[in-house]
């Protein structure tokens, strides 16, 4: 993984004027490759002897993940006099989130046991083996803004800002694919010792891990989805010190917000 963070700031000899940028940058990649226990357990015996728990699935995953965040901060501040404050303030993000994912279904349900035990089991003639792929990129876009002021007029503080923000979601080309193995020529023994202490073996037919004996395609889907955001944030507000010991004032003010959304998707299936 790799991460920077920097930040620079500048402020005029008067002091009546200054700005700030931060930048940011992450990047990291990782992946997995596990299995799950995907399905219920059962009780099962054979011969109508003594039943022991059996893992109906078994699914075996792998997943690669890069993600990028990148965005900077950028602040504007002027003081005129001592009684004026203005200011801007903007940010903006953009987040990549890429994902391949490949899994391999074993519904040891769909074969033959033929030997269980406490921990232990095999499974003969098992068919409807799958395979699925599943690649995804999501990219994320959000920039905003705010300008304000603060104003003190006597015994008066005036304050307000006008805030907008907008938000962009897209992912291009999701792509998921089934495939299935239409014989039911492979056979596992499998042990365990606990529910995440799991071993399979396979023990009879064409590797289960070869892409090439999948001869069906089953599914085929790809998704085009995209929405947005815009938000609208106003407010102006009034303070009036009353000017006693209590230190107490009246303040009053208004606030408008406003969002809108929208999203489309697309979606074909084969």
């Amino acid at each position: 993984s790799h991460k920077f963070n920097g930040e620079t700031t500048w402020i005029s000899q008067d002091g009546k004027f200054g700005f700030l940028i931060a930048p940011s940058f992450q990047s990291r990649e990782y992946g997995s490759h596990n299995y799950e226990v995907a399905d219920a357990w059962s009780k099962e015996s054979v011969d109508d002897g003594p039943e022991f728990f059996f893992p109906e699935e078994v699914q075996f995953r792998e997943y690669q993940i890069d993600r990028e965040r990148k965005g900077v901060t950028a602040t504007i501040e002027a003081r005129p006099n001592d009684e004026t404050k203005l200011y801007l303030r903007t940010s903006y993000n953009n987040f990549t989130d890429t994902e391949n994912r490949w899994r391999t279904i074993v519904p040891f349900e769909d074969g033959s046991i033929t030997a269980i035990g406490e921990g232990t089991g095999t499974v003969e003639n098992v068919e409807g083996l799958t395979r699925r792929l599943r690649q995804r990129e999501k990219d994320q876009e959000i920039f905003g803004a705010i300008v304000g002021f603060e104003k003190l007029v006597d015994s008066w503080m005036l304050d307000g800002f006008v805030g907008i923000s907008n938000g962009k979601e897209t992912r291009p080309n999701e792509t998921s694919t089934r495939f299935e193995r239409g014989d039911d020529d492979v056979s596992f023994s499998y042990s365990y010792t606990n529910p995440y202490d799991f071993a399979v073996t396979q023990t009879a037919g064409p590797s289960f891990l070869e892409a090439t004996t999948y001869d069906e395609l089953d599914k085929i889907e790809l998704a085009n989805e995209s929405g947005k955001e815009d938000s609208l944030d106003v407010a102006l507000n009034a303070r009036y010190d009353l000017g006693n010991d209590a230190q107490s004032y009246l303040k009053f003010g208004i606030r408008m917000r406003s969002k809108e959304k929208s999203s489309e998707v697309e979606l074909y299936q084969f």
